[in-house]
């Protein structure tokens, strides 16, 4: 008996060893025992590989065509590759690159635009069809523009698309929708929104063109749209060279609970309408943040209500942007375009245009004629020669300025206010400007013109024209507690806007010299401009000397 259980144990253990040392073989050469890992490599070949370690393909299109298993992975050796065909991405296959820097894919397919080097299009479902794809480690090369669009997938979700670099192709370089082609889509949601979308830690240059290829012009580096709760971060876009397009657009958009942050973005600064991003129609809280430009925003749209639970459609804030390097007219871009319902716009910096800083007006079907619940707060807007805040048209409501800085702001175009109506035209009834600094605003401060019950309260206007006087053009605005004509306290030095427009400290008259707008505010009253004096913060106790534990 004790020998047949010690034979039984050692064909066991032979077993084990055998299939043990079989399992290795197969992880080593990469085919996949639970892993399904494909290669391709510069040196490999498409009809004598089996994809494997080894012996693996050549050609990412000839991979992607082959491995249709959801969880399977092809792994992009590193090296050059030229590949012009389309690769077929499927459901549930990731592509894994060896790294940006180490992967260069050049390719000429010649597709069209709506198309791409990468591709999937789904037939959109309700809900959105789990996509399942994890892409990353490589750059795309269009092949001196050759290329139309890098990577082009619609009609499902949950993509995560990182580490990415996209040059030298013809339109554009990533286009990523949930819902697509649904009726009335300019002022209707769509019926169901692609979920999870992260796309981070990408880089495109020279990807874009102001041109019409057959989806409209000026496409964006990156297109979006019909998305809820898709993260959009590190994102690099440099498309600042003439005739290209925008950096990221998503027209109509339809973006719900939108979180996109730490953006550079530069475009062509030749023409007015090359912007930085054109976006539209958000929802529930979206997001954009931490970003610098060299261009103007647009966002001509947004949904006339919001959903339940939120508090706006869009926050944007702590974004700078410069236009000094503008060239496309000699009286500069037309400045932010910030017409979308229920936005809270914050903590921005807008500085060296030639023209205004920011403009609001409904224009087409995206606004309707109306916008409601506009706040524009705690930003800093300088050094612009056609007007800080320029009003235009529309059945607007519900609009508030608080809490803002406009610095040297002149006529040197046109306008010459820190805030102004001077071409209103439409309904705006009760709009609220409070606890603002104007400086050097050389036409006047402040014009109201074709507009009912403003009310200007507890505003600093210093060094402007028309004697730092109000040019009011309409009956029914109320201008109160506006302190005129004596210097504001703030620190006047070092770098703007921080620390040159903060208080210079606690004794400045800046402080506590507002209203309550329901804002935050350190003290009895908030302070009049951008900054809360936060006062020196107090050195920490040293710590104690020459204790001894008994």
């Amino acid at each position: 008996m004790m020998r047949l259980t010690r034979h039984i144990k050692t064909i066991f253990l032979s077993s084990f060893i055998i299939f043990a040392s079989l399992g290795f073989v197969l992880i080593q050469s990469g085919t996949a025992m639970g892993g399904n890992i494909y290669y391709i490599d510069p040196n490999g070949n498409d009809n004598t590989g089996d994809g494997s370690q080894g012996k693996p393909w050549q050609h990412l299109s000839y991979a992607c065509g082959r491995v249709t298993t959801p969880g399977s992975t092809i792994h992009i050796n590193s090296g050059n590759y030229t590949d012009n065909n389309r690769c077929e991405l499927a459901i549930g296959v990731n592509i894994q690159g060896a790294g940006v820097g180490s992967v260069k894919i050049t390719s000429a397919y010649g597709g069209g635009v709506v198309t791409g080097y990468i591709f999937r299009q789904t037939t959109p479902t309700n809900p959105i069809a789990a996509g399942n794809n994890e892409i990353s480690g490589f750059t795309l090369d269009g092949s001196n523009k050759t290329l139309q669009t890098g990577i082009f997938i619609r009609g499902t979700d949950r993509l995560n698309l990182h580490h990415l670099k996209f040059q030298n192709i013809k339109v554009n370089a990533l286009w990523v929708e949930g819902h697509y082609d649904w009726a009335n889509r300019e002022t209707n949601p769509p019926p169901a929104y692609g979920q999870n979308v992260i796309l981070h830690d990408i880089e495109t240059n020279d990807t874009t063109s102001e041109a019409d290829y057959g989806a409209g012009e000026r496409l964006g580096a990156i297109w979006l749209g019909a998305l809820e709760n898709a993260q959009v971060y590190n994102l690099t876009i440099n498309e600042n060279y003439p005739s290209r397009g925008t950096g990221i657009k998503a027209v109509w958009g339809w973006l719900k609970a939108f979180k996109g942050y730490s953006w550079t973005i530069n475009t062509n600064t030749q023409n007015t309408d090359d912007f930085v991003f054109e976006m539209y129609n958000f929802l529930g809280d979206s997001e954009i943040y931490n970003g610098i430009f060299n261009h103007a925003i647009s966002l001509n749209g947004g949904p006339q209500n919001m959903i339940p639970g939120s508090t706006w459609n869009l926050k944007i804030h702590d974004t700078q942007t410069d236009f000094s390097a503008f060239s496309g007219m000699p009286e500069g871009a037309l400045g932010h375009e910030l017409s979308h319902n229920y936005l809270d716009f914050y903590n921005n910096t807008i500085t060296n245009n030639k023209g205004r800083g920011i403009g609001l007006w409904t224009t087409n079907a995206l606004t309707g004629t109306s916008i409601t619940g506009w706040r524009f707060r705690n930003n800093i807007v300088y050094s612009c020669g056609g007007g800080g805040i320029e009003i235009y048209r529309g059945a607007l409501s519900g609009v508030e300025i608080y809490n803002n800085v406009f610095d040297t702001i002149s006529n040197a175009w046109y306008g010459g206010y820190g805030i102004s109506f001077e071409t209103f035209s439409g309904t705006l009834t009760g709009a609220k400007i409070q606890n603002n600094l104007i400086i050097g605003a050389m036409t006047a401060p402040i014009y109201v013109y074709n507009v009912t019950n403003t009310l200007i309260d507890h505003n600093w206007f210093y060094n402007n024209g028309n004697n730092n006087d109000v040019k009011i053009s309409e009956n029914g605005t109320t201008v109160t507690n506006n302190i005129k004509g004596t210097a504001p306290g703030i620190t006047g030095s070092g770098k703007q806007p921080d620390p040159y427009y903060r208080p210079a400290g606690s004794s400045s008259n800046l402080v506590d010299a507002g209203v309550n707008v329901g804002l935050p505010y350190v003290g009895s009253a908030p302070e009049i401009g951008a900054y809360e004096f936060q006062g020196t913060p107090e050195t920490p106790p040293l710590p104690p000397k020459n204790l001894r534990i008994r």
